[in-house]
This record gives C-alpha cells, sequence and structure tokens, in this order.
C-alpha cells in the first residue's frame, strides 16, 4: 500500500520537475531596455547587437546595454527598422522612424549621428518610414507611407509601383512591409494586400514587375509581410497564409510553399533569418520554426521563449539566434534560452 507521505513526495517531485521542464529560460531585467516592444535586431561585423524598439534605438555588446535616443535627438521615437552599410573602413546604421530617417556612423566606442532626412522637396516621399535596405553598392531603399525612395550618393529617386495600363501605384496604397537586395541587381519590395514589387536600380528604376495572385502562384497571399534574399537571388517570404520559397526571377516558376500543415508553428510569418549552414529560422504569430534538412522544429514558451509573437530574427556571428517579439528579446545559443525584458 501506498503511504499518503510517499504519495505526496511523489506529487511534489513531480510538479517541481513540470515547472523546471516548463520554464527552462533565464530572464534577464535590464534598465538600459527602453522597451519590451522589439521591431527589429541586426548585428553589425563586431558583433553589436542594434536593437530598433517603439521607444528609440538600443545597442548590446558584452553584455553592456546603450540607449542612443537622445544622440539622436529622436525623442523617444519609434525605430522602424535599422540597415548597416560600410564605405571603406567605417561602419554606418540608417534608422527608418515614424519622423523620417536618421544615418550614424557607428565607432568601436559609439554611434554618432551623421545625416538625417525629412520629406521635404527632392528626399523622402514620406516622413513615415516602415523599412530600409542597402545594396551592395550602398544605394539606400526606403519603404514609406507613399512609396520607395532612392539614395543614391546624393540623389533621390521616388517610386510608388506604378503597374498596369492605369499605372496604379500599389507600392504607395498597400504598406510596406519588407525590403530586400540581391547581389543580381534585383530589389524585391512586400506589401500587405499588394503582393510584391520587383525591381532593379542604377541611375533610375528599371525592369520593374509585380508578384501577386494568382500570376505568381507560390504566394498563396497578397498579404506578405515580410522578404529576404539568400544564396544571392533566391528569396523567402512571409504571408499570412504560410512561407514561400522562389529560386529563380521567373514569376511563373521554382516557388514551393511550406504552411502549418508542413510543420510550420503558424501560417502567419513576421520574420525569416538563414543562417551559414542554410538553416532557415520562421518568426511567427505562435512561436519559432527551425527549417533544416526538410525537417521543422517548434519553440514557443513552454521551451523558452520570452513570447510567442515574434518581429525579428537575427543570426549572431557564432551562429546564435536572436529574436525580437512584443515582450522582449530572446537569445537561443546552444540549444539554450536567455531572455531579456525592460526592468
Amino acid at each position: 500500500m501506498l503511504h499518503f507521505k510517499s504519495l505526496f513526495g511523489i506529487v511534489s517531485t513531480f510538479f517541481i520537475l513540470l515547472s523546471v521542464a516548463c520554464n527552462p529560460d533565464e530572464i534577464e531585467e535590464v534598465s538600459s531596455l527602453p522597451s519590451n516592444h522589439i521591431h527589429k535586431i541586426t548585428i553589425d561585423a563586431q558583433g553589436v547587437k542594434w536593437i530598433a524598439t517603439d521607444k528609440g534605438l538600443v545597442s548590446y555588446n558584452n553584455d553592456d546595454w546603450e540607449i542612443y535616443t537622445k544622440a539622436l535627438v529622436l525623442n523617444d521615437e519609434t525605430v522602424n527598422d535599422l540597415a548597416l552599410c560600410f564605405t571603406g573602413e567605417k561602419q554606418y546604421l540608417w534608422l527608418a522612424t515614424m519622423k523620417g530617417v536618421a544615418k550614424g556612423i557607428r565607432s568601436a566606442e559609439s554611434f554618432t549621428l551623421t545625416q538625417s532626412y525629412l520629406s521635404i522637396p527632392n528626399e523622402l516621399l514620406n516622413d513615415t518610414v516602415y523599412k530600409v535596405a542597402t545594396d551592395i553598392n550602398n544605394v539606400a531603399y526606403f519603404g514609406t507611407k507613399s512609396g520607395i525612395s532612392v539614395l543614391k550618393e546624393n540623389t533621390w529617386t521616388a517610386y510608388r509601383g506604378e503597374w498596369g495600363k492605369k499605372k496604379d501605384t500599389f507600392l504607395a496604397s498597400n504598406q510596406i512591409t519588407g525590403i530586400a537586395t540581391s547581389k543580381n541587381g534585383w530589389n524585391y519590395v512586400s506589401t500587405k494586400g499588394g503582393g510584391v514589387s520587383r525591381f532593379k536600380y542604377t541611375d533610375g528604376i528599371s525592369g520593374a514587375t509585380k508578384f501577386f495572385q494568382p500570376w505568381a502562384y507560390g504566394l498563396k497571399s497578397d498579404t506578405i509581410l515580410t522578404v529576404i534574399v539568400v544564396n544571392d537571388s533566391c528569396q523567402w517570404y512571409g504571408t499570412d497564409r504560410g512561407v514561400a520559397y522562389h529560386s529563380s526571377h521567373n514569376t511563373k516558376a521554382d516557388w514551393t510553399t511550406y504552411t502549418r500543415e508542413d510543420g510550420l508553428c503558424s501560417d502567419t510569418v513576421y520574420a525569416i533569418a538563414q543562417d551559414v549552414k542554410s538553416i532557415v529560422w520562421f518568426g511567427t504569430h505562435t512561436g519559432l520554426s527551425k527549417f533544416s534538412d526538410g525537417n521543422w522544429t517548434n519553440y514557443t514558451v513552454k521551451d523558452g521563449l520570452v513570447a510567442n509573437k515574434i518581429n525579428t530574427v537575427a543570426i549572431d556571428l557564432d551562429g546564435s539566434v536572436w529574436i525580437g517579439t512584443d515582450n522582449g528579446i530572446s537569445h537561443f545559443k546552444n540549444n539554450s534560452w536567455k531572455s531579456f525584458q525592460m526592468k
């Protein structure tokens, strides 16, 4: 017969083990993190993590946090997106905000504002800037509320996505959600409801076309939430109906689609990153998905994530993964989790 005390001990041990299993991650409270709402994480050549939040810009380097809001005179402004570029030995960082764009130089010790632009004649189309990207020639692309603004050296070009016989400006009427550049010269702009704009830029826009349903059959939705370019020219798209992989520039060919039925954590995908081993990480509405050699592994708050809704995913120099959410940051390294939240 099992005595009550023995039964109580077994039950207590079970709940202790269950508690440990369901709460495996370490959460560190950080006073220098101005907000738990993380829009973007990008990692520079020295391994410094640059973090865009809804209350300014933050960096993280060797356990040191630094807030740059006041230095940028952004007044706690929302930073929507970040992009790195290099000129010689100097490293620059572009910031897309709700009140224009800013560019700063990144040194070993600091980040210093060098330029800022607003929607005045011959500059930005609109001060509300959702996305920013740079290509291999350091041309900068800004996804604004009114379309794409391109900056090459000191020359600005506006592109609203003119399409079809009526020249519909779909980049001005659909929110821009992502910009990706490729080494073969093609640029891809994803939108919420308008599909994808594809074009080349030298001294002007050329070769403009559009991916949309049902023409681009691999895109199961025209609501594209993110786009990245991998292996120089192939593209991954995150949508509200799964993800699509496109391995060429042919609109109607070379598409592969994955959804929850295949193993994806959620069909709503906000962020995608690929590491040096060609493992692809998807930040979704309900967790993180890892896709490796045709196999899927999913992670949620039960495994160690600080929150399930993921806005950004970045691969560190050591191959570890940084995840930005609506409730803090998680770092996944060697199958262990460490998370950071605003104190």
